[in-house]
């Protein structure tokens, strides 16, 4: 059933309606991104707050964590970004056989040409943690 331009009706919006959904959107993003650079600075070790370590310098102690949480992260990203994510293009009908091995050769170069095994690592990386 095609869709009709003319009946269909749009609400009409102004400029404040779409600031104050860019407003909103733009300050999740920046809590988000907070909280993300506190996930980060966990996982580098910064994992102690001034108190902890003020006290543990008083009591002669170096002030820092025992961080169990990256060489847990470097195990769970090993088995994940182990091997290259592989994908593969089937035919439909009887003469889409080259088709398909053409796809999975264009897919295949697209992997190699953009760094494909370093993005998936990265990704995997920043899923983790992040």
């Amino acid at each position: 059933m095609p869709i009709s331009l003319k009946r269909m009706e749009m609400p009409d919006v102004g400029y404040t309606e779409v600031r104050n959904e860019y407003t909103l959107y733009k300050s999740s993003g920046e809590e988000w991104r907070y909280q993300m650079s506190e996930d980060e600075d966990f996982y580098l070790g910064n994992q102690l707050t001034d108190a902890q370590k003020e006290y543990l310098e008083s009591v002669g102690q170096p002030p820092e964590a025992n961080n169990k949480i990256r060489p847990a992260v470097e195990t769970v990203l090993a088995n994940i970004a182990a091997a290259s994510p592989e994908w593969d293009v089937r035919p439909i009908g009887k003469t889409d056989n080259d088709l398909a091995y053409v796809c999975n050769q264009m897919l295949d170069w697209v992997w190699r040409e953009s760094d494909g095994d370093i993005q998936f690592r990265m990704a995997c990386n920043d899923y983790i943690i992040k």
